[in-house]
C-alpha cells in the first residue's frame, strides 16, 4: 500500500515526495522487490538519477531473482547500460529507443 502511494506521487510529478514514501516502505522491508523496482523507476524517470536507478534495480535482481519484478529490473538495467554505451567515446550516436 505504501509503495502504491509512492507511485501515485510519482504519477503527479512529485518525485521527491515519492522517494520519501519509498524510503518509508524500505524501512519496513528493505528487500521488497516491488518497492525497489519502483524506486529505480522514480529515480530514473522522476529524478534522472541513472546511477541510483541502476543501484535499485540491481538490488531487485539480487534479492528477488526469477520474479516478474526482477525481469523488469533486468530490462531497465540493460536499457541504461545500452544508453551509457551510446554515450561512450567512439560509440555510435543515436536517440533513445522508441523515440
Amino acid at each position: 500500500m505504501s509503495t502504491d502511494l509512492a507511485v501515485c506521487y510519482h504519477s503527479i510529478g512529485e518525485a521527491d515526495r515519492a522517494l520519501r514514501q519509498i524510503d518509508q516502505s524500505l524501512a519496513i522491508d528493505p528487500k521488497h522487490a516491488k518497492t525497489l523496482l519502483n524506486q529505480g523507476i522514480i529515480r530514473a524517470f522522476g529524478k534522472q538519477d541513472l546511477d541510483g536507478a541502476l543501484e535499485s534495480w540491481e538490488k531487485v535482481v539480487k534479492f528477488a531473482p526469477n520474479t516478474p519484478e526482477a525481469e523488469r529490473a533486468q530490462k531497465g538495467l540493460e536499457s541504461l547500460k545500452g544508453a551509457h554505451q551510446l554515450g561512450a567515446p567512439g560509440a555510435p550516436t543515436g536517440g533513445a529507443a522508441g523515440s
